[in-house]
């Protein structure tokens, strides 16, 4: 009997022994999970950053959206080598067929931005042909590459072609850069906006004292632009051009300019 109580007496003392040292650890742990998430929240979160990310210094927009594609590198550096070309005296027409099959091939978007940053920079080579335009306005023939390029421009991306005319008529340094532009803007917007336009800088054109000096053939084909235009004021800055000193290249076609004016005007009439 009294070995029955004893053995209870001790297996009481170990359960409460148990339960002493079980409510140790579950207080232990819950202070240790308390202090790591405080640690957690004081730290700073790691955030991941996209695979692609650009730098975070140093770094200009255009090379946060990264390098050219490598066509457009290869395009621009076609138009390079058609120009070295042109200025060692190669077949001109061999040369532009080349560049322009190259050039037309291409993504319009990249071929656009290639021509147009060859123009900015200002380069050029003569290929000994005559500015010569044919039916509905195609050139048959160009005397530079850049007249070349601009033509194209207006074939494969009209509105920079557009906006290439702008900065042309504006620098005034090409007589036959002009009259290509004139032909690309009658051809691309033919509202009545865009006829007024044209005539408009026609007429600057003809008034102008630096490229009216020696008249070019393209100065001369841009008498069509004032015939174009139907603006009638364009008959005086016609008729500045009609004096025999100047040469037939250059008083017959003013003539003939402005007898169409005058006939285009009476049939309106």
């Amino acid at each position: 009997m009294m070995q029955g109580w004893k053995r209870r007496v001790v297996l009481t003392a170990l359960l409460i022994a148990a339960v002493l040292i079980a409510a140790c650890f579950i207080v232990v742990g819950r202070k240790a999970v308390q202090e790591a998430e405080a640690r957690q929240q004081e730290a700073p979160v790691p955030v991941r950053q996209p695979e692609h990310a650009p730098a975070a210094s140093g770094t200009s927009d255009e090379a946060a959206r990264g390098p050219a594609p490598a066509e457009y590198a290869e395009l621009l550096q076609a138009i390079e080598q058609a120009r070295a070309a042109l200025a060692e005296g190669r077949d001109a027409a061999g040369v532009l067929a080349e560049l322009w099959a190259r050039l037309e091939a291409a993504s319009p978007d990249l071929s656009s931005a290639a021509i147009r940053a060859f123009l900015a920079g200002g380069q050029d080579a003569d290929t000994g042909l005559d500015f010569a335009v044919g039916q509905g306005g195609t050139m048959l023939s160009v005397p530079t590459l850049r007249v070349f390029l601009l033509d194209l421009l207006a074939r494969i991306d009209p509105q920079a072609a557009l906006e290439q005319a702008q900065i042309v008529f504006d620098a005034k340094a090409s007589a036959d850069e002009y009259a290509v532009c004139l032909r690309n803007v009658g051809m691309i917007d033919r509202s009545a906006a865009g006829r007024a336009y044209v005539g408009r800088r026609a007429r600057e054109l003809l008034a102008d004292p630096g490229l009216s000096a020696k008249p070019s053939a393209g100065f001369v084909e841009a008498f069509d632009a004032v015939v174009y235009s139907g603006d009638m004021e364009g008959l005086s800055a016609l008729s500045a051009y009609a004096g025999p000193g100047l040469g037939v290249s250059v008083n017959v076609p003013s003539f003939m300019a402005m007898d169409r004016m005058v006939i285009d005007d009476t049939a309106d009439a």
